[in-house]
């Protein structure tokens, strides 16, 4: 598949290559990277010490390869900006090329979860594009807007459950007054939790 696609190598380590230890349970605190207060927020208050731990794995793996560019995807959007931070703050010379997000015909953000849903939940499952995309064409009468504009959509599906659903500035910090900010939004529906996220553009609410 690989050798398809064009690829010469692939490093494939195992545990013990990248971490000195088969048990990744037993590294020490102190060789776990800390995420900072964006690392605390959305995903990582609904996964609690997740984006540290993936932090380690990505820094470690350049650290080991040397690699000079890394592709990550929009879609775990949280994760493309702590990634680009690590490396940002540790000076090391990486390119983070965010990769855009794959979607299927009705807009739904590809995704293995997506599997899980069943045909009733696959068809509640098509109004979260709809709601970024209506946050987006809302966000210039300003970030409440546009939010209201998202829920309103969500709404008329009760199965859809929102875990949140924010304007935020590129870097997720607090969202702008105006110019460019990142809707970002999760929800359950059934036992599936489902990412979606989207740059728009804010303007002074009125």
């Amino acid at each position: 598949m690989c050798a398809a696609e064009g690829v010469d190598i692939v490093y494939a380590p195992d545990a013990v290559d990248v971490y000195g230890t088969d048990d990744i349970s037993a590294l020490p605190a102190s060789e776990i990277l800390d995420a900072g207060p964006i690392g605390l927020i959305l995903e990582g208050a609904a996964r609690p010490g997740h984006f540290g731990g993936m932090l380690t794995v990505v820094s470690k793996l350049q650290e080991l390869t040397g690699a000079r560019f890394a592709t990550f995807g929009e879609k775990d959007y949280q994760q493309l900006v702590l990634v680009t931070r690590m490396f940002a703050d540790r000076e090391v010379p990486v390119e983070v090329v965010p990769v855009p997000t794959v979607r299927e015909t009705d807009g739904l953000a590809l995704s293995s979860r997506n599997r899980y849903l069943s045909e009733k939940e696959r068809a509640c499952a098509a109004l979260i594009p709809q709601a970024v995309e209506a946050a987006v064409a809302a966000a210039q009468d300003g970030p409440g807007a546009a939010i209201a504009a998202g829920l309103e959509v969500l709404s008329k599906e009760s199965a859809i459950k929102v875990d949140y659903f924010v304007v935020a500035a590129p870097d997720l910090g607090p969202a702008p007054t105006h110019g460019p900010a990142r809707v970002v939004v999760a929800v359950r529906i059934g036992a599936t939790r489902l990412l979606d996220n989207a740059p728009c553009d804010l303007g002074a609410p009125a």
